[in-house]
């Protein structure tokens, strides 16, 4: 059993000053990921360049996905389920989509440790 509130302070200062940096990041992708959404061909015509958006996107989740499992373990459930859920709460656009995904995340996870943590 893992328990959030038995992680250090070290770890959260890790898992907040990293997260927020590539969280940063992240949104400076926004545009080109909501473009590559309409289609690769699309997403080129308008300006993106392909590769370098969808390598910049790989790179900046395996960061946030290594950050946010050293610190609370391998819960990868809210990988999987966070995503999906901020999408049908607040749309498509990703400037919205990717902070949306991380907020709704972190509540997932406090929830299960406080149930855990209660029960």
């Amino acid at each position: 059993m893992f328990l959030v509130l038995y992680s250090s302070f070290q770890k959260l200062y890790l898992f907040f000053s990293n997260g927020i940096v590539f969280l940063a990041l992240s949104m400076t992708l926004a545009k080109s990921l909501d473009l590559i959404g309409l289609g690769n061909e699309a997403a080129r015509a308008l300006g993106t360049r392909l590769g370098r958006s969808q390598w910049g996107a790989i790179a900046l989740s395996t960061g946030l996905a290594s950050i946010a499992v050293s610190v609370a373990g391998p819960v990868s459930f809210v990988g999987f389920v966070a995503p999906h859920l901020a999408r049908r709460i607040v749309g498509g656009r990703h400037l919205i989509l990717l902070p949306a995904s991380a907020l709704i995340g972190a509540a997932i996870v406090l929830a299960a440790d406080t149930i855990v943590a209660v029960g």
